[in-house]
């Protein structure tokens, strides 16, 4: 976020509806949790983790929050940047071990659990048929009010009607653009982006590094689709 007044978290917005309340328990577990593992910001521009840290669940405190709560909301994140591509690796493109585990222990324990995907890109979706949660929303990067627009979706306010306007593959190798993506392309990158428009409709066949299909062989979810 860039100089703004104010932003409204998705914890934040649903401490602030009346009808909803978060289990305080598991709350203070990961405000302590914070305590000695705080928000990494990196090392300068461009230089942000792609995904945080994770705090380790123990199983019995998962079961305890089964018992005293009705749904489970678990948030994934990944940072939005500039300087640095999204990566084929986990905490990035893939979950990372410890975001594996937590999805397995709580979609276990709860008889219902939301996933919200907070990214600026899609990742990986074939967790979904591993855990199975109960829904899975893509957020994406809400801004100032993000909170308060995640939250009229949860509590039925407005209905999440929106389509696919991309296909998300099932293999990131479906994609035929995975193979030519990355750092190793940059100097075909930067001379492609000093040639006009007019210029690359002459010379299609110096653009190597530009592959384009027109169908993704196994879609896991599709252009059009409604969640």
């Amino acid at each position: 976020m860039v100089n703004t007044k104010y932003v409204v978290g998705i914890a934040e917005a649903l401490e602030s509806k009346d009808g909803y309340e978060i289990n305080q328990a598991v709350k203070q577990s990961y405000l302590d949790w914070l305590q000695e593992h705080p928000f990494d910001k990196g090392a300068g521009w461009g230089k942000e983790p792609w995904f945080q840290e994770e705090m380790l669940l123990d199983a019995d405190r998962v079961k305890q929050a089964a018992k005293e709560s009705e749904a489970a909301i678990i948030i994934l994140g990944r940072t939005a940047g500039e300087d640095q591509d999204n990566k084929p690796e986990a905490g990035s493109y893939f979950l990372t071990e410890a975001e594996e585990v937590m999805l397995e222990m709580v979609c276990k324990e709860f008889e219902r659990t939301v996933v919200l995907l907070n990214v600026g890109n899609i990742i990986d979706m074939k967790w979904v048929e591993i855990y199975k949660p109960s829904a899975v929303l893509y957020v994406w990067q809400g801004g100032q009010e993000g909170g308060n627009g995640v939250l009229d979706v949860l509590t039925g306010r407005i209905s999440p009607s929106g389509r696919m306007t991309d296909t998300i593959a099932r293999d990131i190798e479906d994609y035929p653009s995975t193979a030519n993506h990355g750092v190793q392309y940059a100097t075909c990158t930067r001379r492609i982006s000093m040639l006009d428009t007019a210029t690359l409709r002459l010379l299609p066949k110096t653009v190597s590094c530009i592959h384009l299909a027109s169908a993704c062989p196994t879609p896991h979810l599709k252009h059009g689709q409604n969640g």
